[in-house]
């Protein structure tokens, strides 16, 4: 059997994020689990902005953007705690692992398990959402934001 051929060198290649990892887990977030926070708060401001259209067209985009923001902190933690985790969508998943290093996680296990719905199927035809459902997304977002912001030390 051959190699392929080597298309990067080792060195030249950034990090995959599931690379990453912080020597020290008890100190302030470093940059890369700043990245994470970013790209969550890209989606929050997206999910508000478009909920405050009151359109009514967005709402299955609204909605996605609320799981990406709870999916995308729920890595941040997981990255700034040195807790390992597989590449995954599953909200639910991502909380368990989370509750293991800290019992307080099971507060916000109702709206992780709402915006858990909204991963992947809502981006496909046969799943519409309504107007109160991407209002519920939101606050359900605004917990999860808010309770991660404050492990994270990020109030």
């Amino acid at each position: 059997m051959t190699k392929g051929k080597i298309l990067y060198e080792r060195d030249k290649t950034p990090l995959h994020w599931s690379e990453r990892t912080m020597i020290d887990p008890e100190s302030p977030p470093n940059s890369y689990v700043l990245e994470w926070v970013q790209k969550a708060e890209n989606d929050f401001e997206a999910a508000v902005a478009l909920l405050n259209l009151q359109t009514g067209t967005f709402n299955d985009i609204i909605c996605y953007h609320c799981q990406q923001c709870a999916e995308k902190y729920a890595k941040a933690y997981l990255v700034h705690r040195a807790i390992e985790f597989a590449r995954t969508h599953n909200l639910l998943e991502l909380l368990e692992l989370c509750q293991k290093r800290d019992v307080a996680f099971a507060t916000i296990h109702i709206q992780m398990d709402l915006l858990n719905n909204y991963g992947v199927d809502i981006r496909y035809p046969g799943r519409f959402t309504s107007l109160e459902e991407a209002q519920g997304a939101v606050e359900a977002m605004n917990t999860i934001r808010t309770f991660y912001r404050s492990k994270l030390d990020l109030t």
